[in-house]
């Protein structure tokens, strides 16, 4: 890390605008997790889902006697905890496994599930404490088909499950709303003639809702749910050709985007089309380049509105695995190539995050992989995870961080394993001193977190103003990769220290300076002049003196000071006297000296926005005979 931070100006630092130091090439680095699953039949099925940081819940699906049993283990600070059973007997059927969970730790799983041979949508929602609840149908009951579903999940912990159902001849989209602390979902039809249905719900419970209408042109048609139930009118993105296999992602604001396949020359291509907070459907906009087909594909837009999208075509004979990313707001300007050479079409999961940091996950070779950059400037690089000789499943924890489980095909000790992708540095903060301190040294103290691969190191930044300056000095570091705090700083008089800590964590991950915290050593007394006063040594007070006085109308001044806060260090007594303070002149405060014990303290006299230039008078107005002790005098910037 840095010993100093070189061409920075003070006044940058009184503003708080120094610049942040970018994060180091590739800071980016893996966790193996492990087995998270018990060995045995090999599962068929696995989802996963990111919650808090560090945290997430996996699921798969297994044979078991009398059908297939849906196990779940909850993974905290990247370690999985022993798996428990979502459904504690053996279902029918549970194919189409997916995980929903928002920032407060609610989680639901759901699968399509046979019963007495119709298929129907059922979920059950983790309670905690490594339990779950019983399962609930989230879908019409006594149709013949469930060809899909897609779900999302609220702030609130509501879930909304939109499926496309055939039966018979009819191709529907129905809706279901599962409130939270609910057993029973409303369902209910959505769309005719309907198909490819695909949904996203943010934290604040907007959602959209997009499918495609059935007919001689497969049409991609959407609207919008707000937190209140109401819908927009539906609309249809601008495409002139036929479309499939749809996607949607919605951000924090409500903004949405539907991501979808569209034949254009011959070729489904990858497009996506914008949807505004009307519901109104944007021209579709080519994601993917011209003349190559862009499948299998995925799509994801992150909370701030960052969309990522990765899909495999076919260059010159063989697959190449690409990638792009929107700006919030932004567009899809070009794409980038993430590996080539792959044997097959390979699903894959992407990920873009607003620190930088771009993740591909994909599975080739009976190998899991993600592909990483730390920074769209740079080449990717390469962990490689566990074996993935099955399906596989990838999500994001609140932070950004990247989860990733695969099944691992080893005959009758078959498992599911797991890894993570630490892409986000620590967090500090300052925690000590004070506002000021009353001593000729001090230690600073810091606090750091990281979710994952855990803190390294970490520096303390300074810089420092003297009490008659108006400017700091500039920044540098005087604690350089520590491992443990606390720092000792030895104290000029008169001074203000300011402080930020940056941590850097096990994966090399740089996080950005913390908040600044700011403390004032005191003037002494003997800097403050005045006649009449006794000086003399003694102990227990700041530097080991006093100025005191017992006679009315005595003063001490000092001129030149700079300052925003000030505040008067003196000794309190039975029977102690009373001073007035004035500021070129003007009176700021009376201070009383009495108090029930005899020991220094700080008396806050004002605090201005901006910095003031003056003199500054201490004035003893009590009557003579009550004692006046004056230990130093706080001049804050």
């Amino acid at each position: 890390m840095r010993t100093q931070l070189l061409g920075l100006a003070a006044a940058a630092l009184t503003a708080g605008t120094l610049a942040l130091p970018t994060s180091p090439a590739q800071a980016i680095g893996g966790l193996d997790s492990g087995t998270i699953s018990a060995t045995g039949t090999l599962p068929t099925a696995v989802a996963v889902a990111g919650t808090t940081p560090g945290d997430a819940i996996a699921a798969w699906v297994r044979p078991a006697p009398g059908g297939f049993r849906i196990q779940a283990s909850q993974g905290t600070d990247g370690a999985f905890a022993l798996p428990v059973n979502v459904t504690p007997a053996a279902v029918t059927s549970a194919t189409d496994l997916q995980l929903v969970a928002n920032d407060e730790g609610d989680v639901a799983a759901l699968w399509i599930q046979t019963i007495d041979g119709d298929e129907v949508v059922r979920g059950a929602r983790y309670v905690g404490g490594g339990q779950w609840d019983g399962a609930t149908t989230l879908s019409t009951v006594g149709v013949t088909d469930v060809d899909g579903f897609d779900a999302g999940i609220d702030g609130a912990g509501n879930v909304l499950v939109l499926s496309a159902i055939e039966d018979g001849p009819s191709d529907e989209v129905h809706l279901a709303v599962w409130p939270h602390g609910q057993d029973a979902a409303a369902v209910s039809p959505f769309a005719n003639q309907a198909t490819d249905a695909t949904l996203a719900v943010n934290e604040a419970g907007r959602a959209v809702l997009a499918w495609s209408s059935a007919g001689v042109v497969n049409k991609v048609r959407v609207t919008t749910r707000g937190a209140n139930g109401a819908f927009t009118p539906i609309d249809e993105v601008p495409f002139p050709n036929n479309t499939m296999n749809l996607e949607a992602g919605i951000a924090d604001d409500g903004r949405a985007t539907v991501a979808f396949l569209g034949i254009d020359n011959g070729a489904f291509r990858l497009a996506a089309s914008d949807i505004d907070l009307d519901g109104g459907a944007g021209f579709a906009h080519m994601i993917s380049p011209a003349g190559l087909q862009a499948e299998p594909y995925s799509f994801e837009v992150a909370r701030d509105g960052r969309a990522t999208a990765s899909w495999v075509s076919t260059v010159d004979g063989a697959e190449a695995l690409r990638m792009a990313s929107r700006a919030p707001g932004g567009s899809f300007g070009g794409y980038s190539t993430v590996q080539t050479g792959l044997s097959a079409k390979v699903p894959s999961l992407a990920f873009a995050r607003s620190n930088g940091a771009q993740v591909v996950v994909h599975a080739s070779g009976s190998q899991l992989t993600l592909r990483h950059r730390s920074n769209p400037a740079f080449t990717f690089a390469t962990y490689a995870a566990g074996p993935a000789d099955g399906p596989f499943a990838a999500d994001a924890d609140s932070q950004g961080n990247v989860v990733a489980v695969s099944v691992v095909d080893n005959g009758g000790s078959s498992y599911v394993q797991g890894d993570w992708l630490d892409t986000t540095a620590p967090t500090a903060a300052v925690t000590a001193p004070g506002a000021q301190v009353v001593a000729k040294a001090f230690d600073v103290t810091w606090s750091a977190t990281d979710s994952l691969s855990g803190v390294k190191t970490t520096d303390v930044i300074s810089s420092s103003a003297a009490w008659n300056s108006a400017t700091f000095s500039d920044p540098k570091v005087v604690g350089d990769n520590l491992a443990t705090g606390p720092f000792h700083q030895s104290a000029g008089f008169g001074r203000t220290y300011c402080y930020e800590v940056q941590s850097i964590d096990k994966a090399n991950n740089l996080g950005q300076r913390s908040a600044r915290k700011c403390t004032a050593v005191p003037l002494d007394d003997t800097a403050l002049l005045g006649s009449g006063w006794s000086r003399a040594a003694k102990s227990g007070q700041f530097n080991g003196t006093w100025t005191t006085t017992s006679t009315k109308g005595r003063t001490l001044t000092r001129a030149g000071i700079k300052a925003k806060r000030l505040a008067l260090v003196a000794n309190r007594v039975p029977n102690g006297g009373l001073v007035e303070v004035r500021w070129n002149g003007t009176l700021l405060k009376k201070v009383s000296l009495k108090g029930s014990a005899a020991t220094k303290k700080a008396y806050p006299i004002v605090t201005w926005a901006g910095l003031h230039t003056g003199t500054l008078t201490i004035k003893v107005i009590s009557a003579s005979g009550r004692p006046v002790r004056i230990d130093g005098l706080v001049v804050a910037k």
